[in-house]
């Protein structure tokens, strides 16, 4: 028997990098959450920066190419009402530059997070999460909302909850904020959804 340990070992280790989430390194290497987190014992979804993860295959040793989007089975909507569900329960977490977990979030960052409860998507850049997402023009909860912040253009977004309020991540951390008080109102620059 000839065992070509080089091109096909049994396993391979993983350096889990910033952006990165599960869903992302199984999709990336062909293997599923479920066995990420079987073969490494891992009992919820977080992982951290600079983290080993295992990575069981039987051929496949280096990252493969995306599928076409015709072979893969992926959620064409977002339940909104999951959506925010999964926002609400990370409420209260800290603010981080480029943090994609509850340990800490940057407004993007968040969005990611919440997204890829359900569906898995590249971390973005607010101006990236805008330019992918289609306009709407009423409002509705589940909805993102885009502000101009620090910059020029779409600088900072959050998820529309009802009532006249959205949840981001905003320099205090994960909160619900009134989109009506003066600072949100003149900043304002539309809502959009994926």
């Amino acid at each position: 028997v000839v065992t070509k340990s080089s091109t096909s070992p049994s396993s391979l280790v993983y350096t889990v990098r910033s952006g990165d989430s599960l869903s992302s390194i199984a999709k990336k290497y062909r293997t599923t959450v479920t066995q990420l987190k079987a073969g490494n014992r891992l009992k919820s979804d977080l992982i951290r920066i600079g983290q080993k993860l295992k990575i069981s295959s039987g051929t496949v040793t280096s990252p493969v190419a995306p599928a076409p989007a015709a072979n893969k089975p992926a959620v064409s909507t977002i339940n909104k009402n999951k959506l925010i569900q999964n926002a609400k329960t990370v409420v209260g977490s800290p603010y981080k530059w480029g943090g994609t977990t509850p340990s800490g979030f940057d407004c993007s960052g968040f969005i990611y997070y919440v997204i890829n409860k359900q569906k898995s998507v590249s971390r973005q850049t607010v101006a990236g999460y805008w330019n992918k997402m289609k306009p709407v023009s009423t409002l509705s909860v589940g909805d993102f909302v885009y502000y101009e912040t620090y910059k020029k253009g779409p600088s900072h977004m959050g998820i529309y909850v009802g009532n006249g309020k959205f949840v981001h991540s905003g320099s205090r951390g994960v909160e619900i904020s009134n989109m009506n008080i003066s600072y949100w109102k003149s900043r304002y620059l539309g809502a959009r959804q994926l």
